[in-house]
């Protein structure tokens, strides 16, 4: 019985250690590989624009907030962004695959994007040609940049649109408030005194205060959902404010109340309109917009350094640990036999049983 498990053991400690040495000589055959690195920036012109321009975010990001890196990101990170890179630059010769799945895993094991702190990107690419590896560095930033642009011009004409359909839809709204206003004023003259004089000034500054964060809230609404942290808390004291003007006109008479309603509907409107028209005017850039976006804060390095190719990293953490626990379990082995007849063997040999039961 001993001797079977002696030769259980044996083919165990075989497998273990054949598999180790087959994972380092795996391992360490791998060829080094060059790594180039890049950082990309959004240019202080478009980064301003992305940041400004709200609709850009919600038709990009599937109607949540977002920045202008994770869009690069998002669009970098497509499955049909990375075939149409293979296809454009003829990378199947390099991949020596004519399958698409099979292409776009390899040049995921080549390509790394990683997002900085200070809001840029890092862009890593392995090969084990130093020049390839900056080429394909240099045809990745002009890649991206031109499918952020298409993105951008296609998402600007679809903005331009809309907003011009809202526009159109404002403009009637504020006419039919200001025939109304008027019919209003000329049925009760003395409501052509000033608003100020006759609701006086706390109402007048509650007004305005109102018709500032409905106006907000109205450009927002138009373009993001109210599961947007920043649209509910405008909504909510909008609701507010709403509340406390009621409780204010209940006070006063119905022509007043009639008339004041109208003009800060109007002055609501207004400046809706005033804000959507400046987003239209730069959704219009946005369509016929062809600069870079992401700008290199320098060239693509040498590259100058070799370093592993990533798969090879997972394989030899696992050799690591699979040789620390070869040593730790015949450490413990060889402690039991020679502290056999001592409080601390039988402590090891427990151990031991627990490891092999």
């Amino acid at each position: 019985m001993y001797e079977k498990y002696l030769k259980v053991r044996g083919i165990f400690y075989g497998v273990v250690f054949a598999s180790v040495v087959g994972m380092l000589v795996m391992s360490f055959m791998v060829r080094k590989v060059f790594v180039s690195e890049v950082m990309l920036v959004p240019s202080v012109e478009e980064a301003s624009q992305l940041q400004s321009q709200s609709a850009m975010f919600f038709q990009l990001s599937r109607g949540l907030m977002a920045t202008p890196v994770q869009i690069f990101i998002d669009i970098a990170s497509s499955y049909s962004f990375k075939r149409e890179f293979v296809e454009t630059y003829h990378l199947d010769t390099i991949f020596q695959t004519d399958n698409p799945d099979k292409q776009v895993k390899l040049l995921d094991s080549k390509v790394e994007l990683e997002v900085l702190p200070s809001a840029s990107i890092l862009l890593r690419v392995y090969d084990s040609d130093r020049e390839r590896a900056k080429r394909l560095a240099q045809l990745y930033v002009e890649f991206l940049n031109r499918k952020a642009n298409y993105a951008l011009n296609i998402k600007g004409r679809e903005l331009r649109r809309f907003l011009e359909n809202r526009l159109k839809s404002l403009r009637e709204e504020i006419a039919a408030l200001q025939d109304s206003l008027k019919t209003l004023e000329s049925k009760n003259r003395f409501l052509t005194v000033a608003t100020e004089e006759i609701l006086g000034p706390s109402l007048g500054k509650l007004l305005e205060t109102l018709a500032m964060k409905e106006s907000e809230y109205m450009l927002l609404r138009s373009f993001y959902s109210e599961d947007v942290p920043e649209v509910s808390r405008l909504k909510r004291e909008v609701g507010v404010l709403r509340r406390e003007v009621d409780r204010k006109f209940s006070t006063l008479p119905p022509a007043v109340q009639k008339a004041a309603r109208y003009k800060m509907e109007l002055e609501i409107k207004s400046k809706a309109y005033a804000t959507l028209y400046e987003e239209y005017e730069k959704a219009r850039l946005m369509e016929l917009k062809n600069n870079p976006m992401l700008q290199p804060v320098s060239s693509p390095s040498g590259p100058q350094k070799r370093v592993w190719p990533k798969r090879v990293i997972p394989a030899i953490t696992m050799v690591i640990g699979l040789t620390f626990a070869l040593a730790l379990m015949l450490t413990v082995f060889v402690a039991a036999d020679h502290l056999r007849d001592t409080t601390l063997g039988r402590i090891i040999t427990s151990i031991r049983g627990d490891l092999l039961p």
